[in-house]
């Protein structure tokens, strides 16, 4: 299946909101000639018009620019959904800072209580996440040193 162009995924979202090319443009506050431009993708617009396309729309801009989101389903308590959130309100940049100390904290072994590591099957399914108890950690640091795991 091939990939839609910008301007053909700003057509398909406006008519499946059954919007006119004139009630998208007044919606985005933007030229009914700048829209047809990026429809036609003669033009290509910059971060704040496709910012201004997607709310419009009410799509995300990730949607309106075809990158794909991955939907899981976690088990969170309030203090973590609340963090979820609050990541979510942070521009790219801020967070990409949340996603360094996150990682900077967990390598610090003071905060790390939990090790998680990658289990590959021999399925080709993709490899799960597992969670090691401060319980099994401590047993394997007190266990004799062997080549097995």
């Amino acid at each position: 299946m091939e990939e839609l162009t910008f301007g053909q995924r700003i057509v398909s979202f406006r008519v499946k909101k059954h919007m006119l090319q004139k009630e998208l443009a007044e919606k985005a506050e933007i030229s009914p000639t700048a829209l047809n431009y990026y429809e036609k993708d003669k033009r290509e617009p910059n971060v704040l018009v496709i910012k201004k396309i997607a709310k419009a729309l009410n799509i995300t801009g990730d949607e309106l620019l075809g990158m794909d989101t991955v939907n899981i389903t976690v088990q969170c308590n309030q203090d973590e959904k609340g963090l979820i959130e609050k990541y979510r309100h942070l521009n790219q940049e801020g967070q990409a800072k949340v996603i360094n100390y996150i990682n900077d904290l967990i390598a610090t072994e003071k905060y790390a209580n939990t090790i998680f590591r990658a289990a590959k099957s021999d399925d080709n399914t993709p490899p799960q996440i597992l969670k090691v108890s401060d319980e099994r950690i401590k047993k394997l640091e007190d266990a004799p040193e062997t080549d097995e795991i």
